[in-house]
């Protein structure tokens, strides 16, 4: 009877549930915008383990899409954009079968010149197509289905589209400059829901070229500037070219609450790539710097001796390419605490070609270190031990994506690989 009694308490414990710690919640948001959706962790969406990772090998290979961008991995499927789908100027996304690779229905092909990388919620897949004066935003059901569409007006427009808190995030570019090199003067970014393409917001955004990351309720976008005296604007006379200038402009980054609140904004001397996590939001530039999220207070600088690029948030820490300032060889992948910038450790002959990825305890990245052949490189985030290192040929690139123990890349030859 004794043993009985326990067992009642303990399953009793088990079933009555205990306090609750309610999130923090920024009094920023508005209310008309919906709450941020919860996706629970789902248990094939991590990729290999570290010792799934030591002894991977190709699972399938498939060519003939014209692959661009990054792949996305959702609900057992991998998806990717494609150019020339059925002619010349048809763009759209592929689906394929990510344990087979074969390829499985999806909406027809739409007429446009790009073709942004997939994303998904959780429950719609967006991406963006543009060409011409206006760009199209595109909400699909995991069947390919067509839930909604928005046009965007501009003159260019970002070839990213991000997800977060029940929003759908696309940019537009205004007073682009007519020669190569010249940056936007301004971009918009509009916000649209999720679940019906509603436009929510705008926010209009001194410079071009924007990027942008969402994390801890906050969505983060670096734009660059081009000051009118320096670049782009001066009249040429027929038959001349425009004199040579270097463009000292520093980037700006503003962090705002989804629901259109600016918490800050400051300017980065030669900003480039962007991450963030609920606590700090980190940009490469002349130097490697993190600030504080909610407020942008500069929490920490990598080095000078080093320079930076590549750069993605995990795991508590800031994974970036490495390059010495002095060794043209010296090519590594660096781990940062995200809260006090104390690197955690260096992997030797990691040159991140494209994005890094991290999942079950293995960061991910296709290095380049000897053009043009690049390799897949799975390194072990607590201490960057290097685990595996695959051949994918000439131009493999892109952003690994993770699913059901797997990892899915483009390869050489504009070939979609899995390895698992």
């Amino acid at each position: 009877m004794k043993k009985e009694a326990v067992l009642v308490a303990a399953l009793a414990a088990v079933l009555v549930p205990g306090p609750v710690s309610a999130a923090p919640v920024d009094p920023a948001l508005d209310p008309a915008v919906p709450a941020p959706v919860l996706v629970p962790p789902v248990s094939d969406t991590d990729g290999p383990t570290v010792a799934q990772a030591a002894v991977l090998k190709p699972a399938w290979s498939m060519t003939g899409d014209f692959p661009v961008g990054h792949p996305l991995y959702f609900a057992g499927s991998i998806y990717h954009g494609a150019m020339g789908i059925g002619g010349a100027d048809q763009v759209g996304l592929i689906r394929r079968d990510a344990t087979t690779g074969r390829q499985r229905t999806f909406t027809l092909p739409v007429r446009g010149s790009a073709v942004a990388s997939p994303v998904t919620d959780g429950d719609s897949v967006f991406t963006l197509t543009s060409g011409g004066d206006a760009g199209v935003l595109h909400a699909y059901h995991p069947d390919g289905a067509t839930r909604w569409t928005a046009t965007l007006p501009g003159e260019n427009h970002a070839d990213w589209v991000l997800a977060a808190g029940g929003l759908v995030l696309a940019a537009s570019e205004y007073e682009c400059g007519r020669y190569e090199g010249d940056t936007c003067e301004r971009t918009v970014l509009h916000a649209f829901r999720a679940d019906t393409g509603r436009r929510v917001w705008t926010r209009k955004l001194t410079g071009g070229s924007p990027i942008a990351t969402a994390a801890g309720g906050r969505i983060a976008v670096r734009t660059w500037q081009d000051r009118d005296e320096l670049h782009g604007d001066d009249i040429i006379e027929p038959g001349q070219d425009p004199a040579p200038v270097v463009d000292d402009s520093p980037a700006l980054v503003t962090v705002l609450t989804v629901g259109n609140r600016k918490l800050w904004q400051r300017a980065v001397p030669g900003g480039s790539d962007l991450a963030a996590d609920a606590h700090a939001v980190a940009v490469t530039g002349d130097r490697l710097c993190a600030y504080r999220a909610t407020d942008g207070k500069q929490l920490w600088c990598a080095p000078k001796a080093h320079r930076y690029h590549g750069l993605a948030a995990g795991d508590g820490r800031f994974y970036t390419g490495r390059d010495d300032a002095k060794i043209p060889d010296d090519h590594r992948l660096a781990a940062f605490d995200a809260r006090t910038g104390k690197r955690l450790w260096t992997a030797q002959g990691a040159r991140p070609y494209g994005g890094i990825t991290s999942g079950n305890g293995v960061v991910w990245l296709v290095s380049n270190t000897d053009m043009p052949v690049s390799q897949l490189l799975a390194l072990r985030a607590t201490d960057g031990r290097e685990l595996r290192r695959l051949p994918l040929g000439e131009y493999g690139g892109g952003t690994v994506a993770l699913g059901l123990n797997r990892a899915f890349v483009f390869s050489g030859g504009g070939a979609v690989a899995a390895f698992g």
